[in-house]
């Protein structure tokens, strides 16, 4: 019943997640192409209105409102979409799951999204500036917009002796104005583009776990105190994954005359690993773990772990922050 209810929501997150971005991409769309309108209108008229289907009239001079508008749907849009986003992650979708939302969004018509590579990977660890791919369309459609959008904001028209800025008050306040709408649509595109490319790097990450035997620095990741903290979807995965493989490819047990080499297990670390998988199962339940550890028949024959070494009755920031796991790592 739970995988019935987990399956169901995330084909609820998956669909509101299409249906937002498609949203957020076409109010970026509608605001380009009247941006691009705005313009040709400053440069092959000397109109003061743009006239829109014979019906609508916009006064260039006023055209600032409508971007302005835009704008605050666009920041509104992309807040929400990235909420919807880091939602879905939260279910821990698989990596087939992940695919097809990315390929679905980026497979459609609008130039925002169409053939979108992942920007997902900040230049820098740790670092906010997501680099744009120069083989990416939507990056030079969105250049394309930015560079409309200043172009219709600005304070420019033609005139009779060509083009004629306006002085005073309205040009410092029009081009103020300029900066704080296209600071604002950059950032809201980047936080919900980068959020969809999350989806594509998580695919990437989970299809390139290993299969083989953990390594020391994995081995020891199942031992660290600060098990819980694991957040991501990616990590979360990456944590399953190491689970079935200790289960798959076993660490020796250390012989206890024979000391503690790197390469073994002592048995109260392997009940510590255990009681991290129990926790992690229950806080995580859509990573789909079995009630009994994989990695059981480890346990058989072993005596029972004292209580306070199982953590049973204590929280995680509770226990104390032992050290043995660095033998291994």
């Amino acid at each position: 019943m739970d995988d019935q209810r987990n399956d169901g929501d995330k084909a609820l997150e998956q669909r509101r997640i299409v249906t937002g971005a498609g949203s957020t991409a076409k109010i970026l769309y509608v605001g380009s192409a009247l941006a691009l309108l705005v313009v040709i209108a400053k440069l092959a008229t000397q109109g003061a209105t743009l006239t829109l289907g014979g019906a609508v009239s916009i006064p260039l001079t006023g055209s600032w409102i409508v971007f302005v508008l835009l704008t605050v749907g666009h920041v509104f849009s992309a807040v929400f979409l990235t909420r919807r986003i880091s939602a879905y992650l939260d279910l821990l979708p698989s990596a087939v799951e992940l695919r097809q939302v990315f390929d679905e969004l980026t497979a459609g018509s609008n130039p925002f999204m169409h053939g979108l590579v992942s920007r997902a990977r900040p230049r820098r660890a740790g670092g906010v500036y997501h680099p744009m791919s120069r083989s990416d369309p939507s990056a030079w459609a969105a250049y394309g917009a930015t560079a409309a959008l200043v172009a219709a904001m600005l304070p420019v028209h033609r005139g009779t002796n060509g083009l004629e800025w306006e002085d005073g008050f309205t040009f410092g306040a029009l081009v103020s104005l300029t900066a704080v709408v296209l600071i604002a649509n950059w950032w809201a595109g980047s936080i919900w583009l980068v959020g969809l490319s999350t989806l594509r790097s998580t695919y990437e990450e989970i299809v390139a776990l290993p299969e083989g035997p953990l390594t020391h620095l994995e081995l020891a990741s199942l031992l660290m105190p600060d098990l819980p903290s694991v957040r991501t979807c990616g990590q979360l995965h990456k944590l399953s994954n190491r689970y079935w493989r200790l289960s798959r490819h076993p660490v020796p047990l250390a012989d206890p005359d024979a000391g503690h080499p790197a390469t073994h297990l002592s048995t109260k670390q392997l009940w510590y690993i255990t009681s991290g998988y129990r926790h992690i199962r229950e806080c995580h339940p859509q990573l789909g773990l079995p009630e009994i550890p994989p990695f059981q028949y480890l346990l058989d024959g072993l005596p029972p772990a004292p209580e306070r070494d199982r953590g049973a009755g204590r929280s995680w920031k509770d226990r104390p922050k032992e050290r043995w796991w660095r033998r291994i790592s």
